[in-house]
């Protein structure tokens, strides 16, 4: 499992599962050790990017973890391009500090449907704080 880019993340954190159509969100307790899927965002980038500001002050948020594709060969793939992209505006748009956790088959242990956006953000965030607690991931 990849580490993370940050040592000591602040609390609560704020998962996004990027997607083209759709994002899930998952926010974290304020202690960090526990995921709770939140909510599947729909619309453009822009319109995402507005309600995940919304996210962030309704639930005091002090950091953002966006799930990375990352690919199995060194170069980078669209996806990859476009999610930095969107980190990208999201850092302009939130002034938080923004990290990026691999998000490898999230969607299948989320149950697979396109419509588990938040599930999978979920199990991001989850696998995330676990690796930062050292414990074995926790994704049921």
């Amino acid at each position: 499992m990849l580490k993370s880019n940050v040592q000591k993340p602040l609390f609560p954190i704020l998962a996004v599962d990027f997607g083209y159509r759709h994002m899930g969100v998952a926010v974290s307790d304020p202690q960090g050790k526990l995921a709770m899927a939140l909510t599947q965002l729909h619309g453009s980038q822009s319109q995402a990017i507005l309600d995940i500001e919304k996210i962030v002050q309704n639930y005091k948020i002090r950091s953002i973890l966006v799930g990375m594709p990352v690919p199995a060969i060194s170069e980078q793939t669209q996806l990859t391009k476009d999610v930095e992209q969107f980190i990208a505006k999201l850092k302009q748009a939130t002034d938080l500090e923004i990290n990026t956790f691999d998000e490898l088959l999230t969607s299948k242990l989320a149950g697979g449907t396109k419509n588990n956006h938040a599930g999978a953000a979920r199990i991001i965030l989850q696998g995330y704080l676990d690796t930062l607690h050292e414990t074995e991931p926790t994704y049921a």
